[in-house]
């Protein structure tokens, strides 16, 4: 979904233009030589969660409003980012990555269940499915592998115990490279679809 023409990020931009569909496999090739622009602002979605875009921005002389090509990868693989936070000492849901319907039982029985079966990379809820017991487990596996893998080109999935009545608020947070950061407040986004949480 676009930015719509009458907003204010559309309005003062020099060049607003639309890439056209985007999908995780298609990404948006920045116009900053066509248009002589200076900076790229990828709005949200698919082209904001591109590390490939914010590269090539950047190779095109470019200043990607975004964060980092580093931090886009990091965020883009669940595997990587839950690693992170334990690392930074956060906590984090009981759960592990799981190659096979045998680690997979193993793993469902050490954190129990209801669990969510959940898609190591993409986003938007896609490849993920909830588990009550034990009888939906392989079936949920397969489908959300076969998910994943045509969605996002990454059929890897983890295990992660799944909390019934949790909450999903995100901490909106803007920086720049001089230092200077933003708490732009938190939005409660527990109505999302497909256990975008």
């Amino acid at each position: 979904m676009a930015w719509p023409r009458t907003s204010p990020i559309v309005r003062c931009a020099s060049a607003p233009g639309r890439p056209g569909k985007a999908t995780s496999r298609r990404h948006h090739r920045p116009g900053g030589a066509r248009h002589r622009l200076r900076r790229d602002h990828p709005g949200y979605g698919f082209l904001a969660e591109s590390p490939r875009l914010s590269t090539r921005a950047r190779e095109h002389g470019l200043t990607f409003v975004g964060p980092s090509t580093e931090a886009i990868e990091l965020a883009g693989d669940k595997l990587a980012a839950r690693a992170e936070a334990q690392r930074a000492g956060a906590p984090v849901l009981p759960g592990g990555e799981v190659a096979n319907a045998g680690e997979a039982r193993a793993l469902a029985d050490q954190i129990g269940y209801p669990l969510l079966v959940k898609a190591a990379g993409g986003g938007g809820g896609r490849g993920i499915k909830r588990v009550r017991d034990a009888d939906e487990l392989d079936a949920r596996l397969g489908l959300a592998r076969r998910e994943a893998g045509a969605a996002f080109g990454d059929d890897r999935l983890y295990l992660e115990k799944l909390i019934e009545s949790a909450r999903h608020v995100e901490v909106q947070i803007a920086a720049d490279e001089h230092g200077v950061t933003l708490h732009l407040g938190e939005r409660d986004c527990s109505v999302q679809r497909r256990f975008q949480r």
